[in-house]
């Protein structure tokens, strides 16, 4: 129920973004644009370009990208849920971590699957207007990104290695400390650490409706979760 609600109110405020203007004054909006010139004569310049834009934009874009985030994400954990069988929150109980070889295969999978979701993500905003005709390519986010991406799979492969050995899978995810033991201790700061910031960046992808990524970073939730539970279980 909490989930269904959450995606109607995302989809209603999609909805509704669809019905506003992007400018209060669409008109004026495009005579500031016309004025755009990449020569030293142009009458107005990018910097007064942009200030002309911020004025005048509504709230067009952040109700679509919230409203669209908040249905990818509220759907994507509904199906998830669904096919974990949980229904209560006692039923969390039930997500468990996956096998080692599958839980790496499926992180890389998923963490390279950015590679698209970044290309498509910065293909919709420029058909929707949000770059303007003397913008620079959408070519150099595009590599700065994908280098990220690439180099993070270094450190998922570090992040492995130091916390899959002699950890437990098939474990349920939501765990608590049994024994406060300097180990258990060591691997709760650790990972609640890394989890925040999975989670601090699921919100970031929700609020901006940066569309796969959020699929991607709830994955890294999950991924923390696991890896948290592993270890935290490893000696019982």
């Amino acid at each position: 129920m909490f989930f269904f609600c959450v995606f109607l109110s995302g989809t209603a405020l999609w909805i509704y973004s669809l019905s506003m203007e992007y400018y209060t004054d669409p008109a004026k909006m495009e005579e500031v644009a016309r004025q755009v010139d990449l020569s030293p004569e142009s009458k107005i310049g990018r910097v007064e370009y942009w200030e002309a834009r911020k004025s005048l934009e509504t709230n067009k874009r952040k109700y679509m990208d919230l409203g669209a985030g908040l249905m990818i994400a509220s759907g994507l954990l509904f199906v998830f849920l669904l096919f974990q069988r949980v229904k209560t929150v006692r039923d969390l109980s039930r997500v468990r971590s996956l096998k080692p070889i599958w839980l790496i295969g499926l992180t890389y999978f998923v963490w390279l699957s950015g590679h698209f979701w970044i290309q498509c993500y910065l293909n919709f905003r420029q058909s929707r207007g949000d770059f303007p005709w003397f913008a620079d390519s959408i070519l150099i986010p595009l590599v700065e990104v994908s280098i990220l991406i690439d180099f993070s799979c270094i450190l998922l492969l570090i992040l492995f290695m130091i916390s899959l050995p002699n950890s437990r899978s098939g474990v349920p995810i939501f765990v608590r400390i049994r024994r406060c033991s300097f180990s258990n201790i060591f691997w709760e700061l650790f990972f609640d650490g890394l989890l925040f910031v999975t989670l601090y960046l699921s919100g970031i992808m929700i609020y901006y409706g940066v569309h796969g990524f959020i699929l991607v970073f709830l994955f890294m939730d999950y991924l923390m979760l696991s890896l948290r539970a592993g270890k935290l279980t490893e000696n019982d």
